[in-house]
């Protein structure tokens, strides 16, 4: 998995949990690119984008 594609599945992730959360999601498919999926985040939401990043890029070195 590319970095392009682990920021994209943090994206998917961050709004799984934004979603039961009742939280706004953000779209974000394989032709959009990162910077297209995360222009609306408020900063709030940026810092959560980050760190579900982290955590997905740490699972990856991880393997």
């Amino acid at each position: 998995m590319n970095d392009e594609q682990l920021a994209k599945m943090a994206v998917h992730l961050l709004n799984c949990q934004s979603y039961v959360e009742g939280r706004p999601t953000y779209a974000c498919s394989d032709e959009m690119s990162i910077r297209d999926c995360t222009k609306h985040m408020d900063s709030d939401t940026w810092t959560s984008y980050h760190l579900m990043s982290n955590r997905a890029r740490a699972s990856k070195i991880a393997i």
